[in-house]
């Protein structure tokens, strides 16, 4: 009898390693960065759909498409089985980082300014006044996207930094936890 209660306790241990070490931070990773493309730019739709979760687990990395159109889900996998939970609890790293690896993804968040790859032709026509929009949004103010059409949406300036400092980042990341976290009691 107690042979079987331990085979239940090292299964129940494995699960509940696997939730709280793996499962709830790769949610609660997926869960900022569903939010991230929900309010960041998306003009052709590359920058929302390149967006990843390094792991511990190398294997179970989630990564974004980098195609053009509508913002596509992360494809984000669990751990289930106890060889997973064994090669977790051996693994020197329990960090998840979440990064875009487009190539203008720093100006996208509004870290690094504009830099264009060849100079703006010559104006022959009379100055215009320069600055930004009244309502704070670069780009078009009117966002519109016909379904296969390319993605047409601008962010707000310092979109990021708000997001992230501001304590919305904070929020999302319990919410993912707790999606989890639920199942564990």
């Amino acid at each position: 009898m107690a042979r079987n209660d331990l085979k239940k306790f090292l299964r129940d241990f494995d699960r509940v390693t696997n939730d709280v070490a793996f499962n709830a931070p790769m949610e609660a990773a997926n869960t900022v960065i569903n939010k991230l493309k929900d309010i960041g730019p998306s003009w052709t739709g590359r920058f929302n759909n390149s967006w990843n979760i390094d792991t511990p687990v190398k294997s179970l990395d989630a990564k974004g498409k980098k195609s053009r159109g509508e913002a596509v889900p992360l494809k984000i996998r669990v751990l289930k089985s106890r060889q997973s939970a064994k090669k977790l609890r051996s693994s020197n790293e329990s960090v998840f980082i979440i990064h875009n690896v487009a190539s203008y993804a720093m100006q996208a968040i509004d870290v690094a300014n504009f830099t264009p790859l060849k100079p703006p032709p010559k104006v022959t026509s009379k100055r215009t006044q320069t600055g930004f929009r009244e309502s704070g949004f670069r780009g078009l103010d009117v966002v519109t996207s016909e379904p296969g059409a390319d993605a047409r949406q601008t962010a707000p300036l310092d979109w990021f930094k708000t997001y992230a400092n501001g304590g919305a980042m904070n929020k999302d990341v319990k919410i993912g936890y707790n999606k989890i976290y639920r199942r564990v009691k």
